[in-house]
């Protein structure tokens, strides 16, 4: 049996309302030489049964004993993959039918071995409004941190990706962390396609009002910093702290949502002596001001009492 051009992973939990059209979205590409691994992260719904009525003999499923994080999924996805090129697929999202085509166009014509592939992407709001976004150039390699690459846009030849891992150490920044390794041994080739569809919606892992992602994502950072010093060296501290202030700022949101008033103050202050960039500073002072005076702030869910 020959091997199949690309392995999609698809890691998932309890998404029974998303995954058939996630699938459907793959298996209705105009390309088809592809095998889909599905990573179920034992799922409490009906997600099995969805993935079972399917009949394409493409679709590989596996379950995992126990509800592990994201990147034990992904990372036994492409282990088990036997495709030449693997790339990924959240189970809430979508691709559009000639994304595969798109990815086999650009690595034939590219003929880049020692590379790996970064896509533009749509951005899907609520199931209804589609956002086209900005070409972004991922060959500078600063890129990666200023404009975040979800797996999903990515296409990375097999050897390369049973050479990293997605690690637990960094969390709500494992992605960023992986390429960035990537990045210091492999080139990078941007690819100014918009066929991959992300979806925002209220079920995602960084949804401000529900998780307070910025901590985890903060920590992860702390630690990716302190572990990989000479990639921080290379692309300079600067563009750490500002993503730690970002990440500091989103607690504040956090807060702010959940009505917290003088934690929302103190994560703005933390993110203002962290790294104060000039529009972000007068907005944080704002918002302190605001808090102080325990007046309503809309854009952040913050209700005065």
């Amino acid at each position: 049996m020959s091997r199949p051009f690309f392995s999609i992973i698809i890691p998932t939990y309890n998404r029974e309302k998303s995954i058939r059209n996630c699938l459907k979205s793959v298996i209705n590409q105009t390309f088809s030489d592809f095998e889909i691994l599905v990573i179920d992260n034992k799922s409490t719904d009906n997600t099995i049964d969805e993935i079972k009525n399917f009949s394409d003999k493409r679709i590989k499923l596996f379950s995992n004993e126990k509800n592990y994080e994201r990147c034990y999924s992904r990372n036994k996805g492409v282990k088990n993959a036997t495709g030449e090129y693997i790339t990924f697929l959240d189970s809430d999202d979508l691709l559009l039918p000639n994304h595969l085509q798109n990815w086999f166009d650009f690595i034939i014509i590219k003929k880049k071995e020692n590379s790996f592939y970064i896509c533009n992407k749509l951005i899907c709001k609520d199931n209804e409004e589609v956002i086209k976004p900005s070409h972004t150039n991922y060959e500078d390699i600063e890129n990666l941190l200023k404009s975040p690459v979800i797996p999903g846009q990515t296409c990375i030849p097999s050897k390369i990706a049973n050479s990293f891992q997605f690690e637990t150490d960094y969390l709500i920044f494992e992605d960023t962390a992986l390429w960035l390794q990537m990045a210091m041994k492999y080139e990078i080739q941007t690819a100014n396609f918009n066929s991959y569809s992300y979806s925002v919606n209220n079920d995602n892992s960084v949804n401000v009002k529900k998780n307070n992602f910025g901590a985890i994502r903060c920590s992860s950072i702390k630690n990716f910093m302190s572990q990989n010093p000479d990639i921080v060296s290379a692309l300079g501290s600067k563009l750490f702290k500002i993503e730690l202030s970002k990440s500091i700022f989103a607690i504040a949101k956090f807060y702010m949502a959940n009505q917290n008033r003088m934690k929302a103050i103190k994560h703005l202050i933390k993110s203002i002596s962290i790294y104060p960039t000039l529009f972000q500073f007068k907005h944080k002072c704002r918002l302190i001001i605001l808090l102080l005076l325990n007046k309503e702030i809309i854009e952040y869910g913050f209700k005065s009492k």
